[in-house]
């Protein structure tokens, strides 16, 4: 049951995304963001950057098939086009849709059924008939209406402008329109300029008798058509309300003679001068964004926003508005349920913490995971009702690539890497000392917390590997986001991770009341391993699936009934150290490159993968012996003189006798140093030892286990809390490197 590093080209989607659309799906989220003419090696947040030429146009991601190949230096196939070539009122190519945005598509939607503001938007429901091919059409108007608003502003002298709502979280975020957003939505400083331009406007229908008249005038809403050069756009402005207007729209012509909607649509612009939606109200004015709009001393900037530009407010006032608006600390994160953070960003001035770094927007894309491992909400639901009737091993056959491993190894500096070469002739020859954490994150909902934990806490920091059980991706219960990946980049490691278990609840009993009403986007639930180094050669043991997961049956495998599942319990094994590459083929050498073998195991039965976890090891042919000190011996002699310069396996494990069985040593000490069940408001590490370490290294010094409490410090003794982030703690060892 090895992992294949490549897909079967066969089971890619038929059709691929309209390229240029990738570009919107920034290298994310996942889920989602593609690659940018921005440098990839910039994984900040980029600023004030001037529209060239070059600019204009986008490398997308056209479908290597590669689960490894998620970063931008690392896609195999490439395409430039420039999105000029598609003009507003074109029709969508049809042999141009991505892998991944179809599922994105469907998602984004599909959760929030379809629902969208009664003006100004179209409903969708998912991939319906031309579903994708319309938001295209749509997103390729809105660019040009972005680009005819420019040209306005230069001529009437509109200079104090911002886009708001998701159209900022698109700019902040994607530099483009969110992938799954259908408009612009911009305010400006004063409306006195666009009534100008209305004011010299021409009667729609005199010159155009035939077209549909609720494309441009409805009700109160009026349109007329503007400037004179072409009359090719037209300008709709709102009621008024207490001597306001509410806002105006921009149309250009071209669409609503070829592609009218189902309302008004077009171009939202709003007004502080004017009447400001009240959803906007509180928090333009409590995030400081109508200061940095209106008032003529504070510095707007202007951004690429796909093939044009954007002005937005600062990125300090932008993320305030966005915790504000939306109420989300990452405006990269999908936007969801509003859900409340635990610790807002507005009050870490009142605890005297400082506000958590700032992510790169590559941190929350997600397009492995959605080209992959996406099963919609229907087919989630649908497997639930198959509960008595389908064996759950049967439906297990229908879940995508349940055996692949996603591997992103662009996020770690190189330079970090420490197994590399010969460590006594290495860069760090007088540090042959490997660093390792291992932690059953209980979903990682407190992935935050956990790295913060790393980063200040000596018997934590600077890790060389974290092994993980337990990660969540796109779970209700942890904010619907892809935790190892955040975790990864919050921490600078590059990470694999591999699938567990489809859930097709929202968990145990206490998960389901507290995100009752919420979905699973994805519904993914496994176990990873970080290391500063690269990681490649993936495996994945998996055993049979206990059907009582999938059943109404109460044991404590399933969280007494309240957990269904699919999958199966299992063991992730990399390679990790500098690769190098052949004089030959540029290929991996896997073979000769210095490396540890790293394992993240998770209940997976002792004896079941016996045979092949020795072969993967290195150990040759499993011996027919069962005392278990003559099978450590065996196996860790075995090995011999080759390029593994160490192994090293943690996790929940089943027993004690999964290391011995595995040829290995367990290293920890079990009556020291217990983990399960830990409580922070007794300070207890647990009764028992759930957490182990196995490998055939050295232990330098004792192995460490540490209370998972995260200590949120405050001036203000209000805020002062411990917040308990696992009910396993975490465990520390540090081995010595052969060589």
């Amino acid at each position: 049951m090895r992992a294949s590093s490549k897909l079967d080209s066969r089971k890619c989607f038929r059709r691929v995304m309209l390229i240029y659309q990738v570009c919107w799906l920034v290298h994310v989220t996942s889920i989602l963001f593609s690659v940018y003419s921005i440098p990839t090696n910039d994984l900040e947040m980029q600023g004030d950057m001037p529209l060239t030429g070059e600019d204009s146009q986008f490398q997308v991601d056209i479908g290597s098939g590669d689960l490894t190949a998620v970063a931008d230096d690392d896609i195999n196939e490439l395409s430039v086009i420039n999105i000029n070539q598609m003009k507003c009122g074109d029709s969508v190519p049809h042999d141009a849709i991505s892998a991944f945005l179809p599922p994105l598509f469907e998602m984004v939607y599909g959760y929030n059924k379809g629902r969208r503001n009664a003006v100004g938007h179209i409903t969708y429901t998912g991939p319906m008939k031309n579903g994708i091919e319309r938001l295209i059409q749509l997103q390729v108007c809105s660019y040009t209406l972005l680009d005819k608003f420019w040209a306005l502003a230069a001529e009437y002298n509109i200079s104090r402008w911002s886009a708001h709502g998701g159209t900022l979280m698109g700019a902040m975020c994607h530099r483009s329109i969110n992938p799954w957003d259908d408009d612009i939505d911009i305010t400006l400083s004063s409306c006195e300029a666009l009534e100008q331009i209305f004011a010299k406007g021409t009667n729609v229908t005199e010159k155009y008798p035939n077209m549909v008249k609720n494309q441009h005038t409805v009700g109160l809403w009026e349109g007329r058509l503007i400037d004179g050069e072409g009359d090719d756009y037209v300008l709709i402005r709102g009621p008024k309300k207490v001597e306001k207007y509410n806002w105006f729209k921009l149309k250009a012509v071209n669409q609503i003679l070829k592609q009218p909607t189902r309302d008004l649509g077009g171009m939202d612009i709003m007004c502080f001068d004017g009447r400001i939606s009240t959803p906007e109200q509180r928090p333009m004015k409590s995030s400081g964004f109508r200061d940095a709009v209106v008032k003529e001393k504070a510095e707007l900037q202007v951004v690429n926003y796909g093939p044009t530009k954007i002005m937005i407010v600062p990125d300090s006032v932008g993320r305030q508005y966005v915790l504000d608006r939306y109420k989300k600390e990452e405006y990269c994160d999908f936007p969801f349920d509003k859900t409340t953070p635990r610790l807002p960003a507005a009050t870490y001035h009142e605890t005297g913490r400082a506000p958590p770094p700032i992510l790169p927007r590559h941190a929350s894309q997600m397009n492995a995971i959605l080209s992959n491992w996406y099963i919609s909400q229907k087919v989630r639901d649908d497997w639930l009702m198959e509960i008595g009737k389908t064996p759950g091993n049967e439906l297990n056959e229908k879940v995508p690539y349940l055996d692949e491993v996603e591997i992103d190894n662009s996020i770690a500096i190189p330079d970090s890497c420490r197994i590399a070469g010969s460590v006594s002739q290495s860069r760090y020859a007088n540090n042959k000392i490997l660093k390792v954490v291992g932690f059953n994150a209980g979903r990682a909902t407190y992935w935050a917390e956990f790295a913060e934990m790393v980063e200040t806490m000596p018997e934590l920091e600077k890790p060389d590997v974290i092994i993980l059980n337990e990660m969540d991706i796109g779970m209700a219960r942890s904010g619907n986001v892809h935790t190892t990946r955040k975790l990864a980049f919050r921490l600078g490691m590059n990470y694999a991770w591999g699938l567990e278990f489809v859930e097709l609840s929202n968990g145990n009993w206490q998960e389901q009341n507290q995100t009752e009403g919420m979905k699973n986007a994805l519904g993914l639930h496994g176990n990873a391993i970080l290391s500063r180094c690269p990681m490649y050669d993936p495996v994945i043991y998996r055993d049979k699936l206990d059907e009582r997961y999938f059943s109404h049956k109460r044991f404590s495998g399933n969280a007494q009934g309240s957990e269904k599942r699919l999958g199966g319990r299992m063991g992730l094994f990399v390679r990790t150290g500098e690769m190098v590459e052949t004089d030959t083929d540029s290929t991996k050498d896997h073979a000769s490159t210095p490396h540890v073998i790293v394992g993240s195991v998770h209940k997976l039965e002792e004896k079941t993968y016996r045979k092949e976890i020795w072969d993967y090891l290195g150990f040759g042919k499993f011996p027919n012996i069962t005392d278990k000190e003559t099978l450590t011996e065996k196996g860790i002699s075995a090995i011999g003189d080759t390029s593994t310069l160490g192994i090293i396996i943690s996790g929940d494990l089943a027993s004690r006798g999964f290391c011995t069985q595995s040829g290995l040593s367990n290293l920890d000490k079990p009556q020291k140093h217990r983990t399960f069940p830990a409580d922070c408001k007794t300070q207890r590490l647990g009764h028992w030892r759930g957490d182990q370490f196995c490998g055939n290294m050295k232990v330098s010094g004792d192995d460490r286990s540490i209370l998972p409490c995260y200590e949120s410090t405050a001036a203000s003794p209000s805020f002062n809390e411990t917040v308990q982030i696992s009910d396993h703690s975490i465990i520390q060892i540090s081995l010595e490197m052969k060589g």
